[in-house]
C-alpha cells in the first residue's frame, strides 16, 4: 500500500530529536594511493512513522535509527555501492554530505531521497531503496534491482536507472544478543518532477504529494493508456519475456505533475518485482486485461475503459500490423476458451480491429 505523511503538527523537543539521525565525525573519501580527503557527512530525517492510504501505521522490523547508523558505519568503513554509486553520476570530486530523507514506505521496502554534495557545492540526487526486514523480503529487493536493470535496458526514458546495490549489516547494541542481520539496499538515479502513483477511493489516479493532485476519469483513462504503452516497450515478443504487472497501489509506478494544460503526465516504472518468461503476445494481452485489484468498496483495473485507449497505445508501439497480429491472435485463444472474455477488450472489439 502507497504511504501518506501523518498530518503537520509542532514536534516536542524528543519527537524531534528522533527524527533525525546526524553525525559530525563521518568516513572520510579516499584520495589517490589511500589520501585521507574531507570527511563525508551523514544525516538521515523524517524518520517519523508513516501511514498507508486507510491511515494505518506502517510497520517496521527495526528502528530506522538502526538502518542510519548501520548505514554511517558502512560509508565510514568499506562501502561498496553507496558512495561508488553517488561518484558514478557526480564524477571525482570528494563528497561532502550525504543526507537521505525518508519519503516512501511500503510494507516491504523504504525509499529515501538522498542528496549528494561534493567539495566543488554540486547536488545530486538519489534514490535509497532499503528492504524492511532480512530472509524473503531482502532477496526480493535484491531480485527487484537485477530486473530493472534489464528493463531499464529495454526503456530507459521509462525506468529509473538503477545503480550499485549490497547488503547493509545491521547493529545490534552491545547487551543484545543478536546474529547479525544483512538486509539488502541499492541506489537509484532520482527521477526529478515524479511522485508516487496512487488510488483514490473514487479509483481515479492521483499524485501522491500533500494535498493530493486527483486525476479525473478521463486523465486516468489516459494514464492507463500510457501505462499499457509502457509495458508494451518493456515486452521482448522474440524472448517472450515481460515484467510482471506493476503494483499501482504499491509505489512501483511514478507519474509526473499534470501540466496546467491539463496534459497527461508520464510515468515511469520505479520497481520490477518479476520477469515473466514464455508469454505470447496473446497471453501478454491478457495479462494486461486480467489485471485488477480490489481497492476500498471497487475494482481497480489495469486497462482504460475504453478499449480504444489500449488500441492507440499498442499501435503507438508496435505499428498497426504488428498490433492486429496480437489482437487475431488473442481472440482466438478468448473464442476458444482458453482465456475468459474480459470487459477491457471484448471480443466484438477484437474482431473488429483485427480486420485488414
Amino acid at each position: 500500500l502507497m504511504i501518506r505523511r501523518p498530518p503537520r503538527s509542532t514536534l516536542s523537543s524528543s519527537s524531534a530529536a528522533s527524527d533525525v539521525y546526524k553525525r559530525q565525525d563521518q568516513g572520510r573519501e579516499e584520495g589517490r594511493g589511500g589520501r585521507r580527503r574531507m570527511p563525508v557527512r551523514v544525516r538521515f530525517e523524517n524518520l517519523r512513522p508513516l501511514y498507508d492510504y486507510w491511515g494505518n501505521e506502517i510497520r517496521r522490523h527495526f528502528q530506522l535509527e538502526t538502518l542510519a547508523a548501520s548505514t554511517d558505519a558502512l560509508i565510514r568503513q568499506q562501502d561498496p555501492f553507496i558512495l561508488p554509486s553517488v561518484r558514478r553520476a557526480m564524477g571525482a570530486s570528494p563528497i561532502t554530505h550525504l543526507r537521505f530523507s525518508l519519503v516512501q514506505e511500503s510494507y516491504h521496502q523504504l525509499v529515501f531521497k538522498l542528496t549528494a554534495t561534493n567539495a566543488n557545492k554540486t547536488e545530486g540526487a538519489f534514490a535509497f531503496i532499503v528492504a524492511k526486514k532480512e530472509g524473503e523480503t531482502s532477496a526480493i529487493t535484491e531480485i527487484s534491482h537485477k530486473n530493472l536493470r534489464v528493463a531499464h535496458g529495454r526503456a530507459p526514458e521509462d525506468v529509473v536507472q538503477p545503480l550499485e546495490g549490497g547488503r547493509i549489516m545491521l547493529l545490534a547494541s552491545r547487551r543484545a544478543r543478536q546474529r547479525p542481520r544483512f538486509i539488502y539496499a541499492y541506489v537509484a538515479q532520482w527521477s526529478e518532477g515524479f511522485r508516487e502513483l496512487g488510488v483514490d477511493r473514487s479509483l481515479h489516479f492521483f499524485v501522491n504529494v500533500v494535498p493530493h493532485l486527483l486525476f479525473s476519469d478521463k486523465q486516468t483513462d489516459r494514464l492507463k493508456g500510457r501505462l499499457v504503452a509502457l509495458l508494451t516497450k518493456l515486452y521482448d515478443p522474440v524472448k517472450r519475456e515481460c515484467i510482471e504487472v506493476p503494483q499501482i497501489a504499491s509505489g512501483d509506478v511514478l507519474v509526473g505533475r499534470p501540466g496546467k494544460s491539463g496534459d497527461v503526465p508520464r510515468v515511469k516504472l520505479f520497481t520490477c518485482r518479476r520477469l515473466v518468461r514464455n508469454v505470447a503476445p496473446a497471453r501478454f494481452l491478457h495479462n494486461l486485461a486480467a489485471a485488477e485489484w480490489e481497492w476500498g468498496s471497487g475494482t481497480v483495473r489495469l486497462l482504460p475503459s475504453d478499449p480504444e485507449i489500449t488500441w492507440a497505445a499498442l499501435t503507438q508501439v508496435i505499428g498497426v500490423d504488428a498490433a492486429r497480429q496480437w489482437a487475431i491472435s488473442y481472440r482466438e485463444a478468448v473464442v476458444s476458451g482458453r482465456y475468459p472474455e474480459r470487459p477491457t477488450l471484448p471480443v466484438s472489439f477484437l474482431e473488429r480491429v483485427g480486420r485488414p
